[in-house]
């Protein structure tokens, strides 16, 4: 028999296998089927347990027919079962399901229903579970993944069924607490109770549907009554970059953008980027969070305790790897790009790190929520791969040469899909009403980065990701306001106006105050020809409404000159289904529509 994998090891494969991806997924579990004698027993045993408690309809060979209530059948069977407690009997739970399944889906299609049900129980103990979802989808045969899919649906609309003595006597006690929605999980932990927001679903301005159901979108709420002027939260970037003259010029931290004097800079030595940090708890987040992996030149820390260890003949080509992406970024002066490297950077500490912990304290992280899980339910806009094929590039050669195996995150389009992320919900930094000073940019208007700010972009001295903050749709008359007083890259939220719990919150994406002495008809197509350049959608909020232009006794009304190119905001596909039970295809917006007031 083979040697049992260690718990610690077998956290540090997980670890790695959510920035690996399908590979590292598949080489091990092809590993364990290959060396674990018992597993055909398993299989086996696996086999008549899903035959006893099978509805005979469910699991007819040579059936092709799956009804909706065959699908509920099977789920309330696993429903019914007790699920392990701690994290080794979980882990151990999870890998003999995912075997099971694998087994069961080359069987047949009179195995596809077991199949399911093998996966569907491992996504019931994985602490990311969008994330399982999205490695399914590529791993798992079409039939069987449609089934999870379906499950995973049912399981999200459809609540807890009664057990049978809760039938007999209406009223008695129940006999365990009925799980609530996986959507509900989510967002009942996101945001945390201290930002006094949280994230609710409402119907389109514009409706659409898909199947029959309306579609819906995530917008951020009051969960409280707020006076104007009142801070609402206070919040701080997933990651952060300074704009790139800044970066060069090293008066301004590179992590918090705490604007230094070159004498009270902090500058690390051999640095293609050339940071400057404004204090060494700065220095240290930044090693720790991104910058040890991307611009580094020690070996970096996957796992706390161990190094990943680099052959010194690839030293200096990771040097030069490191330089060719600081090269891409200053050739362009865009900062999408450092952007998706440091968030898959922080990505890989922070599962790593609570993995690892978890393996050696026996700390159970099921419940806990990772940067995949939350920005996978942010909208993205659409960057074909070409567009962005130089800089994928780079960054996969960095990610290849820090550690071999990081480089397969960003297959299959994900970096194009992380840049669109960054590109639709990124924030700009400003202090008080913003710079004068930004260099014009060398790229055409079309192929300038944009990002949420009430001053306009080019008052801006950095971007960065917030979360909670993501979720705010565009108004042209914003009830709140993300101001930056201390200085730093610490989102405050102002009330702009008197907020009603349960009111939605709104921020200006654009400049709205518009020039002074222009036309309020101009100033409205300036905004517009912004939003629609930044990020695809022609803004149809109230403001834009009652400024549109309107025909004279003696004239036409004035022809919009608002032109939208390219698919608006996106959701990704296995999300939504995830989130709301739809079996439809990835929603577009129209003209963002769903996305103003």
């Amino acid at each position: 028999m083979s040697t049992p994998i260690s718990a610690r090891s077998a956290i540090t494969m997980g670890a790695i296998s959510v920035v690996s991806g399908l590979i590292a997924y598949a080489a091990y579990f092809d590993y364990k089927r290959r060396n674990d004698p018992s597993f055909r027993k398993k299989l086996r045993k696996e086999k008549r347990r899903v035959d006893r408690s099978k509805p005979d309809n469910i699991l007819t060979p040579g059936s092709s027919s799956r009804n909706t209530a065959d699908i509920k059948e099977a789920l309330a069977m696993i429903r019914n079962e007790q699920l392990p407690s701690s994290a080794e009997q979980k882990e151990q739970y999870f890998m003999e399901s995912v075997q099971m399944g694998e087994q069961l889906a080359t069987q047949g299609p009179a195995f596809e229903i077991p199949a399911a049900l093998a996966f569907y129980r491992a996504l019931r103990v994985y602490p990311s579970p969008v994330e399982l979802i999205m490695i399914y989808q590529k791993t798992v045969p079409e039939p069987v993944f449609k089934i999870v899919m379906e499950m995973t649906s049912l399981d999200v609309s459809t609540p807890e069924p009664e057990t049978k003595e809760e039938k007999k006597e209406e009223g008695a006690p129940a006999s365990r607490s009925p799980s609530p929605p996986r959507r509900g999980r989510y967002y009942e932990k996101f945001p945390e109770t201290s930002f006094y927001v949280s994230v609710a679903q409402v119907p389109l301005n514009d409706p659409q549907s898909i199947d029959g159901k309306p579609v819906k979108k995530s917008v951020l709420v009051a969960s409280k009554d707020f006076a104007p002027g009142d801070v609402i939260y206070k919040e701080t970037p997933i990651v952060m970059a300074l704009d790139v003259d800044l970066q060069l010029k090293g008066l301004h931290c590179s992590q918090c953008f705490k604007a230094v004097s070159a004498s009270q800079a902090t500058e690390p030595s051999s640095d293609a980027l050339n940071p400057a940090y404004c204090s060494g708890e700065c220095e240290v987040q930044a090693s720790t969070q991104h910058h040890t992996l991307l611009f580094g030149s020690n070996p970096p820390v996957i796992v706390e305790g161990t190094n990943i260890a680099i052959d010194a003949s690839k030293v200096e080509a990771r040097k030069a790897a490191q330089q060719k992406l600081v090269e891409s970024i200053r050739a362009t002066g865009k900062v999408g790009l450092l952007l998706v490297a440091r968030f898959i950077a922080r990505m890989v500490g922070d599962e790593t790190k609570k993995l690892s912990a978890a393996a050696s304290a026996g700390a159970n992280t099921s419940d806990d929520y990772s940067l995949f899980d939350h920005i996978e339910r942010l909208r993205y806009l659409e960057i074909p791969d070409a567009d962005c094929a130089a800089d994928d590039a780079a960054l996969t050669e960095v990610l290849k040469l820090s550690a071999e195996g990081l480089e397969e995150f960003l297959k299959n389009g994900r970096y194009a899909m992380l840049l669109g992320k960054m590109a639709y919900n990124a924030i700009g930094v400003t202090f008080s009403t913003g710079r004068d000073d930004k260099p014009e940019s060398s790229l055409r208007v079309e192929e300038q980065e944009w990002t949420r700010t009430p001053y306009g972009t080019k008052k801006q001295i950095g971007t960065g990701l917030y979360f909670v903050s993501s979720y705010m749709s565009h108004s042209c008359s914003p009830t709140v306001q993300p101001s930056f007083p201390a200085g730093t890259n610490e989102l405050h939220l102002i009330a702009n106006s008197a907020i009603k719990k349960g009111d939605e919150l709104t921020m200006a994406y654009v400049d709205v105050q518009g020039v002074v002495d222009a036309s309020a008809i101009d100033n409205r197509r300036t905004r517009r020809q912004e939003l629609a350049r930044g990020w695809r959608f022609a803004c149809a909020c109230a403001r834009c409404q009652a400024e549109a232009p309107t025909a004279t006794a003696t004239e036409a009304a004035p022809k919009e000159d608002v032109h939208v190119e390219g698919p608006g905001a996106q959701v990704e596909e296995a999300v939504q289904r995830f989130e709301t039970g739809e079996a439809g295809p990835e929603l577009r917006s129209k003209a963002e529509a769903d996305d103003v007031e």
